[in-house]
């Protein structure tokens, strides 16, 4: 069984992750070398990049594009689509059913990098008020978590954590890799996933995260990364 890396930037020409075709498709190579077998192309959904009729047809499109690239190539990755979705007052329209995790009953919410913003409660609440999980990406790196993890202890029974494979490397700085470690030890971090752009430290890859939760959680760590908290469903063998 390989990888399944819930957080991702993929899409060519979409976000600041990969610019052309050619670079969606090095990610993927990166990705299968690392030994990730299924994905989550999770293009940024926010004010500057919303959710619109046009915008959701567009990432449709990039992804069924990279999607015939990988079979063409017989690369052996099952890519799906979701989103990274960072609250604001006019995300609450929408049906965050529509924002899903491909199929699965899961939102991947973007954990800001400095401060707090009350939207991110309100959303939160909004995603399981229709029965849906949400997932908070990298509260490790955000400023305030990094001063006093406890302000996290509410969250956990609110949300799934993701921690950055690129944080637990060090590509974020000490505070980052520290609490990220600090996540893992306590068991209080879900999954593990790659934020991958290709860029800034943060490669389409999960192996060498896990080799470091290994390191600190023995065999725990396999379920951090191969999507254990997200059930079966998201584990589908590639052929």
């Amino acid at each position: 069984m390989g990888f399944t890396d819930v957080h991702a930037h993929f899409l060519p020409a979409v976000d600041d992750g990969p610019a052309t075709l050619e670079g969606s498709l090095d990610a993927v190579h990166t990705a299968v070398e690392g030994g990730t077998s299924v994905a989550f192309a999770t293009p940024h959904v926010s004010r500057a990049m919303p959710f619109t009729a046009e915008r959701r047809e567009e990432l449709a499109e990039r992804h069924a594009l990279l999607v015939d690239a990988i079979d063409r190539e017989r690369l052996p990755l099952d890519l799906r689509l979701g989103y990274e979705v960072t609250p604001w007052p006019e995300i609450m329209a929408v049906d965050p059913r529509s924002l899903r995790l491909g199929d699965l009953p899961f939102v991947l919410v973007d954990c800001p990098f400095v401060g707090w913003r009350d939207d991110i409660g309100l959303f939160v609440d909004r995603i399981s008020a229709h029965g849906l999980r949400p997932i908070l990406a990298h509260p490790e790196r955000n400023d305030l978590i990094q001063g006093d993890l406890a302000r996290l202890t509410p969250w956990r029974l609110r949300v799934l954590l993701q921690v950055n494979a690129s944080s637990l490397l060090g590509a974020h700085g000490r505070r980052a890799q520290a609490v990220a470690a600090e996540l893992v030890v306590r068991g209080w971090a879900a999954l593990i996933a790659s934020d991958g752009h290709g860029s800034d430290g943060r490669p389409h890859r999960l192996d060498e995260a896990y080799e470091v939760a290994r390191d600190l959680v023995g065999e725990r760590a396999l379920d951090l990364v191969t999507g254990v908290a997200l059930g079966n469903v998201a584990r589908r063998e590639v052929s």
